[in-house]
């Protein structure tokens, strides 16, 4: 996670709005926030982490929101940009409010998340950040930013937690196979429970079963095809007299249906006669009668509108005479407008003209001010000049009795290098010392237990192989017994007499006993845990073994090594010893050399001081001068502002026509501005009132002439309309005559019977077909049954003969039938039983297979394996870190329980808890940690570069330490690395290359400058 940018407003301190560009931070690699202890340092990382996961570790969820609003804010607002994983830009937002009744109430906070595409922000449908960032709140407090209070959790963390830590960072759980194992082997045992009940109910399948039934089918099929020839003989006969029967049963229908319809045919006569007239009358009558309707209609319709026009222009003429009236009334007030316009026009320059007489007096005021002031600053320098030379004498003095530092410095290297060099020496002797008594205490180890360093690992591979082999062998027993199991339960429910639901036989001879058998399986499953548990004594022996021979050869390089270091740190001494060349010093005697020392720091100090004064004093004469030449360029300006407003004023007075300005003398400014307002609403009320009567008159005479317009139109339309309907029925009564019908209402008879000529056509068509089609199908009947040349009574026996030969045929092609079917069964269950076997040998070798990998993953034992190797690797990358700032006095390992533990290398290279070190040790190796832990999790989530925030700790260091420190931290910027710490340590803020500093203000808040 690499940080962009981050606004806070209203968050605890901070009441206005803050932005942070970390662009210009992150470049340098190395950057800093410092401030005075509250001055609202830590919120700035507590403002990242609530932004990301709404979570915060100073505050608990009750009323939270309240607590970390700034008192003097009604808006709370958090917005951080960052680059998350696989080099993505997002942005989260964070904000609530304040209720503006209720004080101590606030709004529900709410939090948005978006993503950046082509600089476009989409919104996430999920504000969680672990999605984004790929790591959890209480990880991201860990490896990215360390809060306050919790830099040294990770190092304190017990070795269960710290392993569930790593299992979540390093996605460890991809190794927990255990539970994939033993799904595994539960299924691969109730297959194997299948495929052998699947083979007993197959025992019946075999090969030569498969070649009996082949053989019946052969002879059965032979018998069928001799006796085929004659049955399709008879079978002819038998369906002529069947077609025969059926065309006599069809002429007898076909004979009823042609009667029927001749009874219909002179209803259907009458029906066509009458289609036929009302079509003829529809086409010739319908559609002119609807012309004259609808004609008669619309006639009324227009005299109807006409009327309505006639009413529309009376309300119009009068409207007209009353916008007349009102126009002739505000005429003259219209008129009038330009002298009342000229008039506010110079009201509103006589208040530009009183407004700039109180300025030139106020400018007058301020120069005689200003001069005094001057007088004053000039009377300041003078006395800052006199003391400042007064210090510069006392420097240059200083300066003068100081004796040679330089020589100083060298020999005070001379005496702390050798001082180091005995010391490291002294201690050198001792490591190998105590590294020859840890390896006699690891070949003691081979003793307790029982076993011989040279050849362990074969003797505990024979025992292993041993133990295998009696499982193996109880496997099978416990195998054999389940089946028995099986078959007992069976057993069980025999009834005599009944047949056995296995094998189908219906006595019971010798039945086998439930309780006998479960006894067995119980007992063998006891003796196989037993075997299981030696197994596992045997598994944590070979552990120790492998500990312990690892251990000695670690010991054994580290002795050697150790033996080397002596033997340089020996030669490097008397080197250095000989090396010493300062005459006026002895290498013996260090507290001459201190004295010395002490009065040139004297001195040192007495001319920092000074020199501080003299800084001080200078820039107190420089303020003032500044001050004077401000001053006076202000005094200058108003010099110029009174000349320039002088000459205005009077020529602004020339300009005043219609007001006199000595009778508004007295009148203040806010009564001219209202009486100026008075005017100006005076004008537009008149502008728009006579502009809106003149837009009426013409609005109102537009709509009288439409109205005219339209009423002639309609008028016109009128006239028409009672000339078509003439025309109309004229051609209507000259239709009736040239068609013989005696009146008008003869013809609306006829058409309201609404006859639905197209259904009653098809109806009188559909009829006389069927009528055609009967006719034919009973001349072709009766000609083919006098054709045939079976007589009616060989029916009988033809039918006879059939029958007994088709029962014949039909018992052979069921047995047939069934033997093919029965050779098919078990031709198929014999292939299945041959599959089921093979398979079942595959499932036992598998069965074998998973055994070995449920022991392998058993209780977590690989995962915590995993967590053990990832820690082991986070201690070898810190301690490149803790033994360089510890001058290689103290490294980190992991204890059997997977918690922290400290080699003490002053001290024989024991081992002692973490809790035994220091303030500034332990910060020392939390901070190495977290750097480890923090660079792996970098190339875990495979971004380029990382974040990494400290948020304490600098205060438990000395000056050189904090110096190893910072240089430690510098160089990480090589690798890609970005670190930001907080401190109040002033002395960090000058080593910076850029950094930000917080102040807090009573009235404004906390502010965030860029140093």
């Amino acid at each position: 996670m690499l940080p962009l940018y981050l606004s806070i407003e209203g968050l605890y301190s901070y009441q206005s709005k803050q932005e942070i560009d970390f662009s210009r931070l992150t470049e340098t690699g190395l950057f800093g926030i410092f401030g005075k202890v509250g001055s609202g340092k830590s919120s700035i990382l507590e403002a990242i982490t609530f932004a990301l996961y709404g979570n915060t570790h100073r505050l608990n969820s009750n009323n939270r929101a309240y607590n970390m609003m700034n008192l003097n804010s009604n808006t709370t607002k958090i917005v951080f940009e960052f680059i998350g994983m696989h080099q993505v830009k997002y942005a989260f937002e964070v904000s609530w409010k304040r209720n503006g009744k209720h004080f101590d109430k606030v709004s529900t906070v709410e939090r948005k998340a978006y993503r950046y595409e082509d600089g476009q922000r989409i919104p996430l449908e999920s504000n969680d950040a672990e999605k984004v960032i790929g790591i959890s709140y209480e990880n991201f407090n860990r490896t990215i930013i360390v809060p306050q209070g919790q830099f040294k959790e990770f190092l304190e963390l017990k070795g269960t937690e710290r392993s569930k830590m790593m299992k979540e960072l390093f996605h460890l759980d991809t190794y927990d196979l255990s539970n994939k194992v033993g799904s595994l082997k539960l299924s691969n045992d109730m297959e194997m429970e299948q495929f052998h009940g699947a083979l007993l109910t197959l025992g019946a399948y075999t090969v030569e079963a498969v070649q009996e039934l082949s053989e019946q089918l052969e002879v059965l099929k032979l018998d069928f095809e001799t006796k085929k020839s004659s049955f399709v003989e008879v079978q002819q006969k038998y369906i002529q007299v069947q077609e025969l029967k059926k065309q006599a049963l069809e002429l007898e229908e076909k004979h009823k249906v042609f009667v029927k319809l001749q009874e219909q045919l002179p209803q259907f006569k009458q029906l066509k006669e009458q289609v036929l007239l009302f079509q003829h009358v529809e086409r010739t009558f319908k559609m002119v009668l609807l012309q004259l309707e609808e004609k008669v209609t619309l006639l009324t319709q227009k005299r109807g509108i006409s009327e309505n026009f006639k009413t529309q222009e009376a309300e119009i003429l009068s409207l007209i005479a009353n916008n007349d009236q009102q126009l002739t009334h505000i005429q003259s007030d219209y008129e009038g407008l330009e002298y009342k316009k000229k008039w506010v026009s110079e009201l509103k320059s006589l208040i530009d003209y009183n407004n700039l007489q109180q300025q030139l007096a106020t400018d007058h005021k301020n120069l005689e001010t200003g001069k005094t002031y001057i007088n004053d600053v000039n009377l300041q320098i003078e006395g800052l000049t006199q003391q400042t030379d007064a210090v510069q004498q006392q420097i240059t003095k200083l300066k003068n009795s100081r004796i040679d530092l330089s020589k100083l410095l060298e020999v005070g290297q001379w005496y702390e290098k050798s001082k180091s060099l005995t010391l490291a020496l002294e201690q050198a002797q001792q490591r190998v010392t105590d590294m020859q008594k840890s390896l006699s205490e690891q070949t003691e180890k081979w003793s307790a237990l029982g076993l011989d360093p040279t050849n362990w690992v074969d003797a505990i591979g024979d025992s292993k192989q041993d133990l295998q082999s009696q499982l193996d062998i109880q496997d099978e027993k416990i195998k054999a017994l389940a089946i028995q199991l099986e078959l007992a339960k069976m057993a069980h429910n025999l009834v005599d007499g009944a047949p056995c639901l296995l094998c189908g036989s219906e006595a019971h001879p010798h039945i086998v006993s439930l309780d006998h058998v479960s006894s067995a399986h119980s007992e063998e499953h006891l003796l196989r845990q037993n075997i299981e548990a030696a197994f596992k004594a045997l598994y944590t022996k070979e552990q120790a073994a492998t500990q312990i021979e690892t251990q000695f050869a670690i010991y054994q390089k580290q002795f050697q090594e150790l033996t080397a270091v002596h033997k340089n740190q020996e030669e490097e001494l008397r080197q250095h010893i000989s090396s010493f060349v300062w005459t006026e010093f002895d290498p013996t005697n260090a507290a001459h050399f201190e004295s010395e020392k002490l009065k040139a720091i004297q001195i040192d100090a007495d001319i920092k001081k000074e020199d501080q004064q003299f800084e001080k004093l200078a820039q107190e004469l420089k303020n003032a001068a500044d001050k004077k030449l401000k001053y006076a360029e202000r005094l200058e300006a108003l010099k110029n502002n009174v000349s320039v407003n002088s000459g205005r004023l009077e020529q602004m007075a020339r300009t005043f026509e219609l007001v006199n300005p000595v009778q508004y003398a007295s009148t203040t400014v806010g009564a001219l501005e209202v009486e100026v307002e008075q005017v100006e609403k005076h004008i537009v009320e008149v502008t728009n009132n006579y502009r809106l009567l003149t837009e009426t008159k013409q609005d109102l005479a537009l709509k009288q002439r439409t109205i005219q317009v339209n009423a002639e139109v309609v008028s016109h339309d009128i006239l028409q309309l009672e000339r078509d309907i003439i025309e109309k029925e004229t051609e209507i009564q000259n239709l009736i005559s040239s068609n013989n019908f005696n009146s008008i209402s003869d013809i609306k008879t006829i058409l309201s019977s609404s006859i639905a000529v197209d259904t009653e056509l098809k109806r009188i068509q559909s009829f006389d077909e069927e009528l055609r089609l009967v006719t034919a199908n009973v001349e072709d009947l009766r000609s083919k049954l006098t054709a045939s040349k079976i007589e009616v009574q060989d029916f009988e026996p033809i039918e006879a003969a059939f029958n007994t030969m088709k029962a014949e045929q039909d018992v052979l092609v069921g047995q047939v039938k069934s033997l093919e079917d029965q050779l098919v069964v078990f031709t198929a269950k014999n292939k299945e039983k041959h599959l089921y076997e093979e398979k079942l040998e595959k499932l036992t070798l598998r069965k074998s297979n998973l055994k070995i990998l449920e022991n392998m993953f058993k209780a977590n034992g690989f995962v915590n394996y995993i967590s053990t190797q990832y820690l082991e690797d986070l201690c070898q990358v810190a301690n490149v870190r803790f033994e360089r700032l510890t001058s290689g006095q103290l490294s980190l390992t992991l204890n059997d329980s997977n918690e922290f533990d400290v080699i003490d290398h002053l001290n024989s290279g024991r081992q002692r808890s973490v809790r035994t070190l220091s303030g500034g040790q332990f910060f020392q190796a939390s901070l190495c940690l977290a750097l480890a832990l923090a660079e792996s999790t970098r190339s875990l989530n495979k971004n380029e570069k990382n974040f990494f925030f400290i948020d304490e700790g600098f205060g438990t260091q000395d000056v050189d330490a904090v110096h190893l420190i910072f240089e430690t931290l510098q160089n990480l910027q090589k690798d890609n690395r970005i670190v930001g710490i907080i401190s109040h340590v002033e002395e960090l803020k000058d080593q910076m290359p850029v950094a930000l500093y917080v102040e807090k203000h009573e009235e404004l808040g906390s502010i965030i400058q860029t140093i």
